[in-house]
């Protein structure tokens, strides 16, 4: 690929949503996942207690409902177990984003998802590269680059 993997990236911290006044990392930028294709992604990264890191993902992309006209967005809860990186569609209502997150566009649910001809397998590839290629992501669930 001629381009960077990662583009338009900014970092900043974001209050814990549980109201426990502690503040997270947060990444945001552009994921160039094939020569044409790209996504927004939002991680989020969230240790419920310390050393249990759980990484939340916000993947953005034009509309995969034929007659909603506004952006998809799919929610992926990580974490680690069995020295691995375990990953899950979400609903939406289970994790810590807004619409607001998703710039007012459509967050789609873990049905929605599944029903979407390889839909499942565009989030896994995306939600690999940047786990194991984006270096705070990476460094978070302890895995290398």
């Amino acid at each position: 690929m001629s381009t960077s993997l990662f583009t338009r990236t900014k970092s900043d911290v974001w209050p814990c949503p549980c109201g426990c006044e502690r503040s997270f990392p947060r990444h945001t930028g552009l994921l160039h996942y094939s020569e044409t294709g790209e996504a927004v992604y939002r991680a989020h990264l969230l240790e419920e207690t310390e050393g249990d890191p759980h990484l939340w993902l916000l993947l953005g992309t034009g509309s995969w409902i034929e007659s909603e006209p506004l952006g998809s967005w799919i929610t992926v809860h990580s974490w680690t177990g069995n020295e691995q990186v375990i990953a899950k569609i979400e609903d939406p209502d289970n994790s810590p984003f807004t619409v607001q997150d998703a710039f007012d566009e459509r967050l789609l649910t873990r049905d929605e998802v599944f029903a979407q001809a390889g839909g499942k397998e565009w989030v896994f590839r995306c939600h690999d590269l940047i786990v194991q290629n984006h270096k705070e992501v990476s460094h978070f669930l302890g895995v290398g680059t």
